[in-house]
């Protein structure tokens, strides 16, 4: 937006104006809340948690005015209940909160006499007595904190009557009101019954009931947690199988401080200076001395509840509330920024110092009060000594920026308070492994965030090949006994399975979901010193077998020691994404959750089977999870050799085919998100349809991405998968119409055994097992287009630079054992395991093509040879088919076209003699042999004559502004370019000479940017080569960009703002569909398309689809709209 500065400064006068005059009401912000975290937890000195800002549940001056009121006992599924839940809870909610406010006499309270709890229950309960934890059941240990969504550890079969003697009276109760509170939580959503009953009594010869269970109850159906932070009210009554956001929500609270009502229609609430009516609000009135609630929840939603188009930034931000005069006039707010928040916190106007501090008790729609208030966040401390991993020891100095500010650290993994740690005085000696955590303390403050710093001393060569992930934690509530995500207690061992011998045995490894999530650091390190990242984010155990887990020290025994675990970036710990380029050769740079894979099967020589399976699947071009090798070390020791991968879970589809919908996920034996809808759909119609007909086979087409399908079954063939298809496998839709499934290679470690070089998948899996894989690829099968597919497939895989190449998968092999040789050997003294690339590369081949022959899926027609592969071709070079069978005829076509009709015809030319190559072509041929076609040969042509540097993507309009734009260019040429004589001459100006960049490689990509601080803090730039700032900007409505070569010789085009919403400022970047194109498609909008990432892949390639790869997709309308794409 511009302005003139006599605008502003109108209306600045006449702001002070009305105010002085008393005409604008005084509305103001009186609290937010914008860091408000459900899963993280503050301890007190004696070890009891508490969450979020505000007065808990379970404390007697609790507002549970919004609570519902009844008798008990609560429950259902069982006779003579007072209040009756079935209908409220089974299938809902796992837990159900209730309080009983009762009042005592001074003489009671003071009385020695001790008390009596007794609670009949099903399935599990923890109960409070004015705050105080008294009695627990089947919810692990005491002072546990139990959420919303935590389910009891262990079936009870019946109800439960427990007795509780209880301390005395004097110690537990206060004179006046009383509350006892209790938490009773379901073993399952689907459990049949359920039961709270409680009494609280005072025994003896004068009997006292202080506590009848009978009595008038409030209750709280646990759909989300009932203090600690903000939930929208109306999700409390929300029907069963809705979805709704169970997280607490960023809010603010406004409060007319004037005599008079206030209509606040047409004012508006903004986080963006420069778009001062971004949310605005619908007919409301709020009344003199009024406080109204609203929710910046991003929903924008209207009615008794107003939810805003934005959230707030945990960092602090610009925030105001601004009229509805033209123009608009600032009311109230923060600007430039409101100051970072807390957790455990509000920013609320305090009135006695006339200004925003820091509340410890939320009181949204109600006078700003709390039992202690703080004028600021401590500065996080600075550490001198980057992290990581140095061969000799190193010395640590940490310094803060605050005056009169002091340093607290700890070496043991817990987080250091103001009264645990110890006191930084001096540089610290670090000599061995040493997990520092600090923090910043001074009164009158919040404590500082803390800061983690790994420091791994003398790793040994063996444990130097890989990079090392530390996880940092609280060794007691993070990781181990009696709290953390590990911690095993009681039980015993049955057919290798742990048992529970006692209701209150626990088993946190076998739990499931967030309740069994715990907060930790995450910090990648190099073994050469090049940045890593450090970051905290939530962790909990993986896998399916959890029961089968030990805990020991010693995670190298067997597979069973060794955890699998999983990382999960969210707000609630401070960050939803992982922001950081950590898979090499991988465009995704965001990342909302990692699986640390211990290997299982695999777990200990050569411990790459999964990963090189993975690897394969994504050299064929499909969407895979991407993965590393690392070394695990939880508070500085070592736990072993770990392999972190993407999960491929809805954020992972969101991500890569640039999706903001719901996705059904289907992860083999459960739903991981959505519903069996679609895929009964799916499976149902290719399972009771002959695909012989052309029709029904395109219809299934419509439902199943053939393509990827074949070629999923491709790597299970090839690797021989053992583990495989009742299990192991992942199908993702996308949830509007017309989305396709597509399957995902998933825990394939049992693969690769010598032993099964010669093993049939066809014969022993495909044609004869009854699980859904077997039976979609059996109906398929009888299909000739998917059996001329499936041969398509294998001949653009198996040969050239296909996946299953042996030069490919040989290639695959020795970059995985290069990082593991070392470490093999290292830990379990072993030469490591070769019989991948000395057994199973030389053998499988020829056995596979002997078991595609006998499926009917490989051909005595062979594909016609080219005289080159493609890539870039002389101007007029001429290339030629070979026919290698003894009959037939070639037929080809050079726009990527496939050459066979659907259904066997001729689409294509004859070929009589060489081809001529004087633009960029794809050629595809055939043989016709009698009436069997060969399967397909290919070959994508640039000609040289085309510009060697091109641009590649685009950024015009940036979210966050023009700071963040910028052009992407890539050497498209066969040999490095020099490109210090290039030059954006048209759009925007920037000459490369001045970036001083060295010859661009083959391949490389170069980015110049808007603003590079602004580029730096949105990107990980460790990867990226940026050339330099441009002047000027890109216009968000389209111009025309030249890049000028040497001798004039300039690329030339149009974009125009209106191809893609997509790209209007809603996140995606502009990228060209192919960079070996002829000049003028650079202007044509069939040849862009949006980004798959959200502000797009600067540096990186993106996924566009495969010219043709099925020529009969082309066909009919099933692939989703709107120019995305759908990966072949």
């Amino acid at each position: 937006m511009i302005r003139t500065r006599s605008l502003d400064l109108l209306r600045a006068c006449a702001w002070v104006f009305l105010c002085a005059a008393n005409a604008l009401p005084a509305v103001i912000i009186s609290e937010l809340s914008a860091a408000a975290s459900e899963r993280l937890l503050e301890w007190s000195d004696d070890g009891v948690p508490s969450l979020g800002a505000g007065i808990p549940w379970r404390s007697a001056s609790f507002d549970d005015n919004a609570w519902l009121g009844g008798t008990g006992a609560f429950g259902f599924g069982y006779a003579g209940l007072g209040t009756d839940l079935g209908s409220r809870m089974r299938n809902i909610a796992p837990s159900l909160y209730t309080r009983r406010l009762f009042a005592v006499s001074p003489a009671v309270a003071s009385s020695t006499n001790h008390l009596v709890l007794s609670i009949e229950f099903d399935d599990a309960f923890v109960a409070f007595l004015n705050g105080r934890e008294v009695a627990r059941q089947n919810l692990g240990c005491s002072n546990a904190f139990v959420c919303f969504d935590q389910p009891a550890y262990n079936a009870v079969t019946t109800r439960m009557q427990r007795t509780f003697p209880l301390p005395a009276a004097l110690g537990l109760l206060v004179p006046g009101t009383n509350v006892l509170a209790i938490q009773a939580c379901t073993r399952l959503l689907t459990d049949a019954k359920f039961m709270l009953s409680a009494d609280l009594a005072i025994p003896g010869a004068t009997p006292a009931t202080l506590v009848s269970h009978d009595e008038q109850w409030k209750y709280f159906i646990g759909r989300y947690e009932p203090s600690g932070g903000v939930v929208d009210p109306r999700w409390q009554g929300a029907p069963a199988g809705a979805a709704y956001d169970t997280d607490f929500l960023d809010w603010l609270e406004l409060h007319n401080t004037g005599p008079t009502a206030v209509c606040l229609r047409g004012w508006a609430l903004s986080d963006d200076p420069a778009v001062e009516n971004k949310w605005l609000f619908p007919d409301t009135v709020l009344t003199a001395g009024q406080y109204l609630i609203v929710y910046c929840s991003g929903l924008d939603l209207t009615g008794a509840y107003l939810h805003t188009n934005f959230k707030l930034s945990a960092d602090g931000e610009f925030l105001s509330l601004f009229d509805n005069s033209t123009p608009r006039m600032r009311v109230h707010g923060f600007a430039p920024a409101f100051p970072a928040q807390s957790p455990f916190h509000t920013y609320a106007f305090d009135t006695g110092h006339a200004t925003h501090r820091y509340f410890s008790h939320a009181t949204p729609g109600a006078p700003n009060a709390a039992p202690a208030v703080l004028d600021a966040i401590a500065p996080a401390p600075v550490f001198d000594t980057v992290h990581g991993i140095h061969a000799t020891a190193v010395t640590v100095s940490i310094s803060t920026t605050l005056a009169g500010g002091e340093i607290r650290y700890t070496t043991n993994g817990t987080e250091p308070t103001a009264c645990s740690g110890q006191a930084y005085t001096a540089p610290l000696a670090i000599t061995s492994n040493t997990v520092v955590r600090a923090a910043v303390f001074k009164s009158g403050c919040i404590r500082s965030p803390v800061v983690t710093r790994t420091y791994l001393i003398g790793v040994p060569a063996g444990l130097r090949a890989i990079p090392s992930l530390s996880l940092a934690g609280d060794e007691q509530r993070t990781f181990f006994e009696p709290y953390g995500v590990m911690a095993i207690a009681g039980g015993y061992y049955t057919n290798s399975s742990w048992k529970a011998s006692d209701i209150n045995d626990y088993n946190n490894p076998s739990g499931h979901g967030r309740p069994f999530e715990r907060p930790v650091s995450f910090e990648l390190l190099y073994p050469d010193g090049a940045t890593g990242v450090a970051i905290e984010c939530g962790l909990r155990v993986h896998g399916h077998q959890r029961e089968q887990f030990i805990r020991t020290n010693d995670w190298t025994i067997n597979q069973f020691c060794k955890f699998p675990l999983r990382t999960d970036f969210r707000q609630a710990y401070g960050s939803d994404r992982l922001r950081f380029a950590l898979f090499p050769g991988c465009r995704m740079a965001s990342f909302r959750t990692f699986i640390l894979r211990a290997g299982s099967n695999d777990a200990r020589n050569p411990f790459i089977k999964d990963e090189l399976s993975r690897r394969l699947f994504i050299d064929c071009g499909q969407v895979g999870s991407y993965g590393m090798l690392a070394h695990l070390y939880i508070n500085g020791a070592w736990k072993g050799y770990y392999n972190i991968c993407e999960r491929a879970d809805e954020s992972f589809m969101q991500s890569w085919y640039d999706s903001t919908n719901a996705w059904d996920v289907h992860n083999s034996e459960t739903m991981d998100s959505g519903d069996m809808v679609a895929w009964n759909a799916m499976y149902n119609f290719i399972r009771t349809n002959n695909m012989a007909a052309i029709d029904r086979y395109l219809h299934a087409a419509s439902m199943l991405e053939i393509t990827n399908f074949v070629e999923y079954l491709l790597v299970n063939i090839y690797t021989a998968n053992g583990n495989w298809p009742s299990h192991n496998w992942i199908a993702a839709r996308e949830r509007i119409p017309g989305a396709r499934f597509h399957f995902h290679v998933w825990d394939a470690e049992s693969t690769f055994s010598v032993s099964r070089t010669n093993y049939d998948t066809f014969a022993g899996v495909l044609a004869a097992q009854p699980y859904a894989i077997p039976v979609i690829y059996r109906s398929l099968s009888n299909s000739p287009e998917f059996r001329l597919l499936f041969a398509d497939r294998i001949q653009k895989q198996f040969f050239g630079t296909g996946a299953f190449t042996d030069e490919n998968v040989s290639n695959r092999f020795v970059s995985l054992r290069a990082g593991m040789t070392d470490a093999v050997w290292h830990v379990y003294h072993q030469a490591f395991d070769s019989s991948i690339l000395n057994a199973w590369i030389p053998k499988r081949r020829g056995w596979l093509f002997q078991h595609f022959t006998s499926a009917g899926v490989w051909f005595a027609t062979c594909a016609p040879v080219f005289s080159m592969a493609g890539g870039v071709v002389s101007n007029a070079m001429q290339i030629t088919i070979t026919n290698v069978n003894a009959s037939g005829t070639i037929y080809y076509t050079t726009d990527g076209a496939d050459p066979r009709a659907m259904g066997g015809g001729i689409a294509g030319m004859a070929y009589t003699g060489p081809l001529t190559m004087e633009e960029p072509s794809t050629v595809k041929a055939r043989v016709l042999a009698g009436s069997e076609w060969s399967p397909l040969a290919e070959a994508a042509c640039t000609v040289q004559s085309s510009p060697s540097v091109v641009v590649t993507e685009i950024m015009y309009d940036p979210p966050g502004g023009r700071e963040y734009e910028f052009i992407e260019v890539r050497n498209v040429g066969s040999a490095p370019r020099d490109v210090s004589t290039m030059s954006f001459v048209t759009g925007v100006t920037f000459s490369f000479a001045a970036g001083g960049l060295a010859p661009l490689a083959t391949g490389a990509f170069a980015v110049v940017v808007g603003n590079v601080a602004a580029f730096a803090s949105r990107y990980a730039t460790n990867a990226i080569t940026i050339a330099g700032e441009y002047q000027g900007a890109l216009a968000n409505e389209g111009e025309e960009i030249v890049l000028r070569g040497p001798g004039g010789a300039s690329l030339s085009f149009f974009y125009d703002g209106a191809w893609f919403s997509n790209c209007a400022g809603n996140g995606a970047s502009l990228v060209i569909n192919s960079p070996y194109g002829r000049p003028e498609d650079w202007s044509q909008r069939t040849n862009w398309h949006p980004s798959a990432a959200r502000y797009g892949t600067p540096g990186y390639d993106d996924v566009i689809p495969e010219p043709a790869a099925a020529a009969f997709l082309a066909l009919f309308a099933c692939a989703r709209v709107s120019g995305r794409r759908v990966p072949a």
